[in-house]
């Protein structure tokens, strides 16, 4: 495997503690930028997610990201931790949203700036348990991701196809390409 181009910034390690204390208002923090030069792609560091407000699809706030949870096997998001204030009465504990449950979507007056949108439902919400600071869930426990998951209606079946000389592997999280050098 390649090492990665000088030009990509290394991650640091986060201190340990909370971090909801160190949060930089909305107002204060950078918008999102794209990078690179594909105008479909763009690139979001965590902290600009982390504290990003949530709307519904009417673009009322309905609450914000407090965390994000990463696959340590892939480096995908997999779930955000989300807080929803008072709304629909849940008060002020933390709720785990599959990723993909969220849409990004781009203020037409300003390209650079992003919206998430997450139409939530009482009863998506029902049943669901809040956790804080110090007792998050066991995103290791297959049982409670998949609970998660049918809540949000997402499904992580992976498919695979074959196409030539090119394997495709296709999932709601992107496609990866490998080409296989064994097959002729």
């Amino acid at each position: 495997m390649a090492a990665p181009p000088d030009d990509i910034p290394r991650r640091e390690a986060l201190p340990q503690g909370k971090r909801t204390a160190n949060r930089v208002p909305q107002a204060e923090r950078p918008k999102l930028e794209r990078r690179g030069s594909n105008a479909h792609a763009a690139s979001v560091r965590a902290s600009e997610v982390s504290g990003m407000n949530i709307q519904n699809g009417e673009g009322k706030n309905v609450g914000e990201i407090n965390d994000l949870v990463i696959d340590a096997n892939n480096g995908r998001i997999r779930y955000a931790a989300v807080t929803y204030g008072g709304f629909l009465g849940v008060g002020n504990k933390m709720f785990a949203v599959p990723w993909e449950a969220f849409e990004c979507r781009q203020d037409p007056n300003n390209p650079d700036q992003r919206t998430l949108v997450l139409n939530v439902t009482q009863e998506q919400l029902e049943g669901s348990q809040g956790f804080d600071e110090d007792n998050w869930p066991d995103f290791a426990n297959a049982e409670f991701t998949q609970d998660l998951d049918r809540r949000y209606r997402i499904e992580r079946r992976q498919q695979r196809r074959q196409a030539r000389d090119i394997d495709v592997e296709v999932d709601r999280n992107g496609i990866d390409v490998d080409v296989d050098p064994d097959q002729e």
